[in-house]
């Protein structure tokens, strides 16, 4: 009866995440409670998620994303591409800078507000940028979603995933600039070619207006300093989490909160109104999906019927590729983080039940998992770019489809070398 109830679970969230007739938040917390309820987990387990050390990681960086914004840091840098792009003529120049400075800042900030950010900078450079809104808009999206695989903390999804693995491999973990030696190359490659061959197909149906306003950088410069520092602190003492005496990633989060807030840079409410709450709540969720599985036998079940359908002589790189097309199929139609939620406990269950290294298969997956780029749907700032460029499903599937090929074939050729299974 308990295995039923978990599938039951399973069936209805994908169906939930499939239709968005349900927020990722609200999911997240309905799942623990079904359990409970049920009496699969018990209280503390159904929510022990909330005790995560990604958690905290989660927090400080959405607070210090909105740190970053509030402080005019981000026009302050969008001010100084504006002057460098007035002298640039090259149509692929201008997109390959817009293309590296989206990336660049959605690798460490929220790429949903980098694309924000970009696109009011887009409309305040107006005709100066020389470049049609159709071509910018969709390079500010995919840049933005590139950029965002491009680290760990670029995307909720790979946190995740971090998370996960820790909690299936104990004593090991996922570095935050671990997944780069694949999706950094990668990247830059699928940058390039939009911005040299691919955006050569795409039409010019909506021109840029002449700017009606202007980017300004707002905030002190003591704020800009203390913010820029308490950043790169952060980004760094995260990466060398567990060396030496660095202090623990949950105490780090903590203390960026306490210089932001205690510089004033942010008040409470801002901190509070800036945390992606339906992203905690959803890894809360999956964190207690994953401890019912594994109590209700459901994940030996599955290893056994894996072993049976795969065999234990599946070449590495077939089982990469087999993972790769599946999830990177259903990340066309869902949100990514959504996807990623979907196809989780199915990635432990496999790499479990073929007796390979997890860490290969789970990066795979989350690679896969932000190669949302032949359909407008798995970003919410997506139809926002379309409407404003008037791109048209056609031209999300013939730019994003040969992005996608691309970040396949880096799967398949570099994971297992990378990280042999």
């Amino acid at each position: 009866m308990e295995q039923i109830v978990v599938l039951a679970v399973l069936i209805f969230m994908v169906a939930v995440l499939i239709t968005g007739k349900a927020s990722l938040g609200w999911i997240g917390l309905l799942i623990p409670c079904i359990f409970t309820v049920a009496g699969i987990t018990s209280g503390g387990e159904a929510f022990q998620g909330l005790t995560e050390k990604s958690i905290f990681i989660f927090v400080g960086a959405f607070v210090l994303s909105e740190a970053f914004f509030q402080a005019g840091l981000a026009a302050k840098l969008g001010n100084w591409m504006k002057r460098r792009l007035a002298y640039i003529r090259s149509e692929g120049m201008i997109l390959l800078l817009l293309c590296l400075f989206s990336a660049a800042l959605s690798s460490v900030l929220s790429s949903l507000g980098v694309q924000v950010a970009m696109l009011a900078l887009v409309l305040a450079v107006g005709k100066n940028l020389k470049v049609s809104k159709t071509k910018s808009m969709m390079a500010i999206g995919y840049a933005a979603t590139i950029g965002g695989s491009m680290t760990l903390m670029g995307t909720p999804l790979n946190m995740v995933g971090r998370t996960a693995y820790e909690n299936a491999v104990p004593g090991d973990t996922i570095g935050i600039f671990e997944i780069s030696r694949i999706t950094v190359p990668a990247g830059l490659l699928m940058i390039l070619y939009f911005c040299f061959v691919g955006s050569r197909f795409l039409p010019d149906r909506r021109a840029m207006e002449d700017a009606k306003q202007e980017a300004q950088s707002a905030g002190t410069r003591k704020n800009q300093a203390v913010t820029a520092i308490t950043f790169a602190a952060f980004i760094v003492l995260i990466a060398l989490d567990g060396v030496g005496k660095i202090p623990p990633a949950n105490v780090i989060s903590v203390l960026a909160l306490l210089v932001i807030g205690g510089f004033r840079i942010l008040s409470i409410r801002q901190m509070v109104l800036s945390i992606r709450w339906d992203i905690l709540m959803f890894v809360v969720g999956i964190q207690s999906f994953a401890a019912a599985v594994e109590s209700t036998g459901i994940d030996r079940i599955l290893s056994e019927q894996a072993v049976r359908l795969f065999g234990q002589g599946i070449p590495d790189r077939l089982l990469i590729a087999g993972v790769f097309l599946v999830v990177v199929l259903i990340t066309q139609f869902l949100n990514n983080t959504g996807t990623f939620g979907v196809v989780l406990p199915f990635v432990l269950v496999l790499a479990s039940s073929l007796q390979v290294n997890l860490k290969p298969v789970i990066l795979t997956a989350m690679i896969a998992s932000s190669c949302s780029f032949a359909l407008p749907v798995a970003a919410p700032t997506f139809p926002m770019l379309a409407r404003e460029g008037d791109i048209r499903v056609t031209d999300w599937l013939i730019q994003g489809l040969p992005l996608v090929l691309i970040g396949f074939l880096a799967c398949v050729l570099f994971v297992p070398v990378l990280w042999p299974l």
